[in-house]
């Protein structure tokens, strides 16, 4: 059963099968609207609880239509949302949203619409963590470069926070907003692939605020729910099952 809107939304994403589905992820009682964004046609048949809503999004590339859910609520939740709180599908939120909001509350008093942040741990910038990604084979030399010359042509100074995407908090109706988001995921869409190391870049162009939210993110979620060992043996799992389909066909 869906819970009356509270006003606030709680939401993942889960596209592709290059992880299994956490069916978990947004398990805590709340009266807060639940939705999982997904190109699945049913993920009831893999356990996902009956208060959370599924909405396909459809597209031809995975990888963007995951990054315009979570990147872009303002264009996939419903227009009553006020509070928007993101969670990645490898990650268990341990508190009510409830919860999450009257903290906020009680840090910033009237929170001002926009984005609210958890700082990474990591002692890299996004020049450095640019550099990281390129070593891991995440993005290629061209798209390195190229996000490379951005980052310099805007003067963004080195020393940089990076920001944790795992969990992601945004008070809706902020127009301003809601253009860096759109700005931030045609980066990730056309020029580099990994949200983190453009989002410091995108909010610096826009000279936009940066509210730290006080509490650690790991006060509020559980990271990861399966290791990356097991979401290898998923995607070979998923694609020797894709070849029986199709050789039985």
């Amino acid at each position: 059963m869906i819970p009356d809107d509270s006003g606030i939304v709680l939401y993942s994403c889960y596209f592709g099968d290059h992880e299994p589905l956490n069916i978990n992820c947004l398990s805590p009682a709340t009266t807060a609207r639940k939705i999982v964004f997904t190109d699945h046609a049913d993920l009831r048949s893999r356990g996902l609880p009956g208060d959370v809503e599924c909405i396909r999004l459809g597209s031809d590339d995975p990888r963007i239509a995951s990054r315009l859910a979570k990147i872009c609520p303002h264009l996939v939740l419903p227009n009553t949302a006020q509070w928007a709180i993101y969670v990645d599908n490898r990650a268990y939120l341990k508190v009510a949203p409830e919860t999450v909001v009257q903290n906020l509350e009680n840090q910033f008093g009237l929170c001002p619409d926009g984005r609210y942040l958890f700082r990474h741990d990591s002692p890299r910038d996004p020049y450095r963590e640019l550099r990281t990604v390129l070593g891991k084979g995440l993005i290629s030399q061209s798209q390195y470069e190229h996000t490379k010359k951005l980052f310099q042509k805007s003067e963004m100074p080195r020393g940089k926070n990076l920001y944790v995407n795992t969990m992601m908090v945004q008070k809706m109706g902020d127009a301003s907003t809601d253009r860096m988001n759109e700005h931030w995921l045609d980066l990730f869409s056309n020029a580099c692939p990994r949200d983190q190391p453009i989002l410091p870049y995108v909010m610096f162009k826009y000279d936009y605020p940066e509210r730290i939210i006080s509490k650690s993110v790991y006060d509020y979620i559980q990271w990861p729910a399966y290791k990356f060992k097991d979401r290898r043996r998923y995607r070979r799992e998923a694609l020797q099952a894709r070849k029986l389909h199709r050789s039985a066909r």
